[in-house]
């Protein structure tokens, strides 16, 4: 969570209503307590901070999921925890430095926030009223070695844990889901490829994400030989597999991501749905759509790129010899 630094022993605290940090203080508040304790950790192992960021447990799972334990998962291997000095919480032995602190939990100790840069690349809207921590315990190795996500700069967030969970929830919905991808580099923008059988499903599939995510503002649907981690390849499916009429569908009225400068009215948005998909002759496409170049060689030649590694692989690795 967003934590902005206010004096030597007072910080700033910004969990969003719709997250967890924000459901466990009013859970803490509804039981009567008076603070509740927080440690942030900071510099810890590539595993841990990369998870750190999206939630990684199912939010609608029978009991709440110990994260630092999925993290051991992930990376293979336990994760060594020691306990903070002033409350009972596990944090990461080999961290870098670990702040240790009280969230106020009266309304009186709130404090005004912001604006800040957003995920947009915009000023987001000042918070009147917000949390804060106060700093009990300071610990960290002798010259820490510290990474921070800065706000505003959109490009540091690793959002791999949140579309894996996301991607899992969807296949549910959407049985020819291949891929999904948020990409930081455009936000309002998600890309997905399916694996498509039947006239509709492009527009059908990507109106299932537009519908249920905020962020989808433009979803872009292609097939499953495109690599959607790759805008070169995105950007070629649109111009060459999309006619704008009929396989587009925009939604005059949709729940829309507050921190989005262009909207009207708050959380509020129209969108749109590109399927870029090659269309069926029952979505007015071709009897038989073009094969790609790249297709054309993989089937006239099988086994083409084996070569190419084994004879320019070598080269390059050793290109000052070339």
């Amino acid at each position: 969570y967003r934590c902005a630094l206010r004096g030597p022993r007072h910080l700033g605290f910004n969990p969003e209503p719709n997250q967890t940090g924000y459901k466990m203080m009013m859970a803490a508040k509804a039981r009567g307590e008076k603070t509740a304790k927080v440690a942030l950790v900071l510099g810890q192992d590539p595993m841990v901070w990369m998870i750190s960021g999206s939630r990684v447990a199912p939010r609608f799972g029978p009991k709440p999921v110990d994260e630092l334990a999925v993290a051991g998962g992930l990376r293979g291997k336990a994760l060594d925890v020691v306990r903070c000095d002033t409350n009972d919480m596990l944090v990461p032995a080999h961290c870098e430095m670990v702040i240790e602190g009280e969230v106020p939990l009266d309304d009186a100790s709130m404090e005004p926030e912001g604006p800040f840069g957003e995920m947009f690349g915009y000023l987001g809207p000042r918070k009147e009223s917000n949390f804060v921590i106060n700093v009990t315990r300071v610990t960290h190795r002798e010259k820490p070695w510290l990474m921070n996500a800065f706000t505003g700069m959109q490009r540091g967030m690793l959002t791999a844990p949140m579309d894996a969970l996301y991607e899992d929830f969807l296949k549910k919905r959407i049985p020819s889901l291949v891929e999904y991808q948020t990409p930081q580099y455009c936000m309002g923008v998600v890309f997905m490829s399916i694996d498509k059988t039947e006239p509709g499903e492009g527009l059908k599939s990507g109106k299932a994400i537009a519908k249920s995510n905020p962020i989808a503002k433009v979803v872009i649907v292609v097939d499953k030989d495109i690599n959607i981690l790759d805008p070169v390849e995105m950007l070629m499916a649109v111009g060459s597999r999309w006619q704008p009429y009929p396989a587009a569908e925009i939604l005059d009225e949709a729940f829309g991501l507050m921190t989005d400068p262009s909207q009207v009215e708050y959380q509020k948005t129209s969108k749109i749905v590109i399927d870029a998909t090659m269309q069926l002759p029952g979505e007015g496409g071709q009897d038989d759509f073009p094969l790609r170049n790249r297709t054309h060689l993989e089937n006239s030649e099988p086994g083409i790129w084996e070569i190419v590694d084994t004879k320019f692989g070598e080269k390059l690795r050793n290109w000052k010899e070339v």
